[in-house]
């Protein structure tokens, strides 16, 4: 929840009466059918927050003995939990700051990824009320401890690489990596292991930042879908979520896409397949070895969004001990049949028969690990976000609304606060029906990079919808779905076979993308970003479509490159790489080649080296 207060506090929840509540507009359903299959029921009507809840990003749990710390972005707090007590205190934090990823160093150190306000909160697990922030990135997404060295670790989404000393006040240390994209940061030895949220690469680098090698999950064969050319579809790695480290092992919660051709009718985004399912499956992939050899994992059914992964500490101890346990956000409204958590044993991951033939496993395959009892299982808690095992064994899963803590054999352990339903984050996360969400292909209110055949049609890169998405109707690069209501149709009802919405219902969609945060611009590039700037509104022309608050002029046009597409947003271009409407641009500078860009595109044919390579530093900035 987005406070009033920017004074870091703690209380014991039991006496903390917290921050004022959130104020909603609420609507009655007019009748226009009820939520989608597995969605929150609260969603049958429409609930809009006036301070957006920001994306689902997972992987927000951390645990030391029988300590867990619980980073809560819809809240802008941190809080700490004795599951043996019970005592939970709370960690208040400022507006926007949305904690995320979180680690606990070798000295019983908290360290929080704040990545609403580029910071890095720390605390002493003994002493929480005393926190430290600084200021370390725009955009940070992973931590890891580098215990053997004492410092901290960070990876942040434009490409740095920081390092700070947690002892020191000391300016923190930035290595530029050679690309961006950057979701976890690992330590392994001497290694240091990044990986790139959209591709799902897992990159080894020394410690002076040099590339080692690159390693991504392997493909699965498609039982079911082909391509244009008539041979076998293939589901490629994409969307890495979660990214752990076990021993020298390395584990990955990650999408797989199909590379299929696709047809632009109902039911074009799932089969009826027992285990083909959606154009995106779940899986998880364990690394293993010096050289991170991936295993041939299955899709794990039922499991849309997977946010994060945990293995149990008895993973090591033998063959075919110890499981996973794999988050899905995109079940929000679990089932003994769909559940939130899907926990499996550890070998399923190294099946031969699985993701190489496009296998599948089910969650709770052998039962609930807390003895069948439904009221305390983990695995069913309502929109979960994160999983963790103590030092015991035991499962733990933080449920993001409400906010909870469940834990194997036990009572759940309400962690307070207001509740965060909104309806159209809610609809926006959720598996419609067919194993699919909005944010399979559009993770954390993105894109996933990926371009997509469809019959008749070609390629088409998933288009982005970034906050003001709203006023660039029509939509979809024909601009063939003149607002969001048809697209909602189209696309969530009949493409993706989720329920019909209602008009209040879509209006919530509209209104959580319009408004929910939006990620801070890279940091611009000086001089060359200056003159580049008077290139795209003078001699390149570019402002004579892409203008106004979106850069763009929502018309349809031909720029020489085989049709009339919709003329895109630049908002955020230069994090969304490739470009183009299909793709081929797979840098800024690839855009500029008329073979790609086309070449009508502007009058960018007639622009020196030199200023475009300045336009280039400017569209940086957007």
């Amino acid at each position: 929840m987005r406070k009033t207060s920017l004074a870091l506090s703690v209380a014991l929840l039991a006496g903390c009466h917290g921050p004022a509540p959130i104020r909603r507009v609420e609507a009655p359903d007019p009748g226009f059918g009820g939520p989608a299959s597995f969605v929150d029921p609260r969603a049958s009507g429409a609930v809009i927050t006036l301070d957006a809840p920001p994306p689902i990003s997972g992987g927000t749990l951390a645990t030391r003995g029988a300590i867990v710390v619980a980073a809560d972005p819809d809240r802008d707090r941190v809080l700490v939990v004795d599951t043996t007590t019970r005592d939970v205190i709370q960690v208040s934090l400022p507006d926007g700051s949305e904690p995320g990823r979180v680690v606990i160093d070798a000295l019983d150190n908290a360290h929080v990824v704040l990545r609403g306000s580029g910071e890095v909160a720390s605390f002493t697990l003994s002493l929480p009320e005393q926190v430290t922030r600084r200021r370390v990135c725009t955009a940070p997404r992973g931590i890891a401890a580098d215990d053997a060295r004492h410092v901290v670790r960070v990876a942040c989404r434009d490409g740095e690489l920081v390092t700070f000393d947690p002892s020191t006040e000391a300016t923190p240390s930035v290595l530029r990596l050679g690309f961006d994209d950057l979701r976890d940061v690992l330590v392994r030895g001497d290694e240091i292991l990044v990986t790139r949220f959209r591709s799902a690469e897992v990159v080894r680098l020394d410690q002076r930042g040099a590339e080692l090698s690159r390693v991504t999950p392997v493909s699965s064969v498609s039982p079911t879908a082909v391509r244009p050319d008539g041979s076998t579809a293939e589901f490629i790695p994409s969307v890495a979520w979660r990214t752990i480290l076990v021993g020298d092992d390395v584990y990955v919660a990650h999408q797989r896409s199909s590379d299929g051709e696709l047809a632009l009718a109902p039911g074009a985004y799932y089969s009826t397949g027992v285990c083909s399912g959606s154009i995106v499956q779940s899986a998880a992939t364990l690394f293993s070895g010096a050289e991170l050899t991936p295993t041939a994992s299955p899709n794990f059914a039922q499991a849309t969004l997977p946010v994060d992964i945990a293995v149990s500490p008895d993973v090591n101890s033998g063959y075919g001990t110890g499981e996973v346990a794999l988050v899905a956000a995109g079940i929000e409204n679990p089932s003994s049949y769909a559940p939130s958590v899907s926990r499996v044993p550890a070998s399923s991951l190294d099946d031969p028969y699985g993701g190489s033939y496009g296998g599948c496993v089910y969650p709770n395959s052998y039962g609930f690990a807390s003895g069948g009892d439904e009221a305390t299982a983990p695995e069913l808690t309502p929109n979960a976000i994160a999983a963790a095992y103590l030092e015991g064994g035991r499962l733990v899963v933080q449920g993001r609304d409400p906010s909870v803590l469940r834990i194997d054999g036990a009572a759940p352990i309400s962690l307070g606060g207001e509740l965060a339903f909104d309806t159209g984050h809610a609809l926006f996360h959720a598996d419609a029906g067919r194993g699919t969400a909005c944010a399979s292909c559009h993770p954390e209110g993105g894109d996933d990079g990926r371009t997509w055949t469809f019959q008749h049609v070609g390629p088409r890169r998933t288009p982005s919808v970034p906050p003001g998405f709203l006023t660039t109707a029509p939509f979809h690069w024909d601009g063939d779905l003149p607002n969001l209501g048809r697209l909602m149709q189209t696309v969530f009802t009949e493409r993706m076979g989720g329920s019909e919405l209602s008009e209040a219902q879509v209006a919530a969609v509209g209104g959580w993308l319009d408004t929910r945060p939006s990620v801070a611009p890279r940091a611009t590039r000086g001089d060359a970003a200056m003159r580049g700037s008077a290139v795209f509104y003078g001699a390149g022309e570019c402002a004579s479509c892409h203008s106004g608050a979106m850069l763009t002029n929502s018309t349809t046009v031909d720029v020489g490159t085989g049709g009339s597409f919709q003329v895109p947003t630049l908002i955020g271009v230069s994090r969304r790489l490739s470009v183009m409407h299909d793709g081929c641009a797979l840098t800024l500078a690839e855009r500029f080649d008329p073979e790609c860009g086309g070449a009508t595109h502007g009058q960018v044919a007639s622009l020196t080296a030199v200023d475009r390579e300045d336009l280039i530093a400017f569209l940086e900035t957007l």
